[in-house]
């Protein structure tokens, strides 16, 4: 899943109709759709949350695996095709101070495909080095890190995009501007506290699925890829993230051919075992028995159809469990499942660590922070003497005086690298 931040200095509008079109299908007549014209929900500041301070809460979407996503208000589908697509967008931009939008490709995995951990950053078309700042270090309205083997854009409106190999989570705030059934467009759906309505294309036209959670079938992996096709976008500023012909998720999806999924449902089991805090993941209980049963339904779907990818989806569950709930350390799930981690020779001068913490010391910022309001992530933890040198491709351990130097604007340049100035 290769994906791309994009700003538009323009009014960006969802749909191109203001009305909402939904074909009817069995047991789901049109008119049990609510209307939302001019809908407004004004979500209530948590003032006893110690993590929100009275802030506005934030909703999640995400999408992991071959492909498999839940919506900012938790409606599930799938979708397989492979061009580019606008995953989220804001529909207006008056006050949002840095608008803007994600797209992204999925290039999806062969029976005998592999992946890779690598990561790689373009910003409007030049290739850049984490981490990024835009305009500059000191005036951020935008930030681009890596923590662990995942990348976290953040924008000054507290929207964040995190993103690795076959994931991505998107967390918006529930603002004004992204409220309601035209806030927000795309993949993502939009943001309304309904998530009957949340696929709808860019043409108006939409979907309705009462029970939020579409059928993982031929036939209903065709009605969600006739509407989400619609986001389809050639806007990537000349960069093609993935340099290959797509096909559109409506001619992928009648091609899924039947398979047994008995083998991967059992290979699956330490994701299914969490829900009644047992096994490797016993500690991930608290993520809550709908999105574990979510998430053990897409391992054993992807086991089925990409034999040897219970590794990856047992990473994206972990990914998930510590996202949402903190500091979770699990040393031994790695051994007890089969899927080890060599950071010795992923990143020499390394040990691994289930839970690094999120403000490690790196190039760009060597102090060790005491007080931390990033999660701790898996990875690989450099060894005393050494910080993470994240601008380097692939992020190595380096001694300090090996670091890389920054340009005027905060930015790390990797040694022996060389790059044009306004001035």
């Amino acid at each position: 899943m290769h994906c791309d931040l994009v700003w538009k200095e323009r009014r960006l509008l969802c749909h191109q109709r203001p009305s909402l079109s939904v074909p009817a299908v069995k047991d789901t007549p049109v008119s049990t759709f609510p209307p939302f014209q001019n809908q407004r929900s004004h979500i209530a500041a948590v003032a006893n949350d110690p993590k929100n301070k009275g802030c506005r809460n934030a909703s999640e979407s995400n999408g992991c695996g071959d492909p498999h996503y839940r919506t900012l208000d938790g409606s599930t589908y799938d979708y397989m095709g492979t061009c580019p697509y606008v995953y989220s967008k804001p529909s207006t931009t008056p006050g949002l101070r840095s608008p803007s939008s994600v797209r992204c490709r999925l290039k999806c995995m062969a029976r005998s495909s592999t992946s890779t951990d690598k990561l790689n950053m373009v910003v409007n078309g030049i290739k850049a080095f984490f981490p990024y700042y835009w305009p500059s270090k000191t005036d951020r309205q935008l930030s681009v890190e890596l923590r662990g083997r995942l990348a976290v854009v953040t924008n000054v409106d507290g929207v964040q995009l995190t993103f690795g190999n076959e994931y991505i989570n998107l967390k918006v705030p529930q603002l004004d501007e992204f409220l309601g059934r035209d806030g927000l467009c795309g993949f993502s759906g939009n943001l309304n506290n309904n998530c009957t309505d949340d696929l709808i294309g860019s043409d108006g036209i939409g979907l309705i699925q009462l029970n939020c959670a579409f059928p993982r079938d031929r036939v209903g992996n065709a009605r969600v890829a006739k509407v989400l096709d619609t986001w389809q976008t050639s806007d990537f500023y000349g960069w093609d993230p993935v340099g290959t012909d797509c096909v559109s998720g409506e001619i992928i999806a009648p091609q899924l051919p039947d398979c047994d999924t008995r083998v991967s449902a059992r290979e699956c089991l330490p994701i299914q075992q969490a829900g009644a805090g047992q096994g490797p993941f016993a500690a991930c209980k608290d993520l809550g028995p709908e999105k574990i049963k979510n998430m053990y339904e897409s391992c054993t779907f992807d086991g089925c159809y990409i034999p040897g990818s219970k590794c990856l989806s047992f990473t994206n569950f972990f990914i998930e469990c510590q996202a949402a709930l903190g500091n979770v350390n699990l040393p031994n799930w790695r051994a007890q499942t089969g899927c080890p981690m060599n950071c010795p020779l992923i990143t020499p001068f390394s040990v691994y660590d289930s839970c690094v913490s999120g403000c490690q010391p790196t190039c760009a910022n060597p102090a060790v922070v005491q007080e931390c309001n990033h999660g701790c992530h898996e990875g690989c933890k450099c060894n005393d003497g050494y910080i993470l040198d994240t601008a380097s491709d692939p992020p190595k351990c380096v001694k300090e005086d090996d670091c890389p130097c920054t340009d005027n604007s905060g930015q790390s340049r990797p040694q022996n690298f060389s790059w044009l100035w306004d001035n």
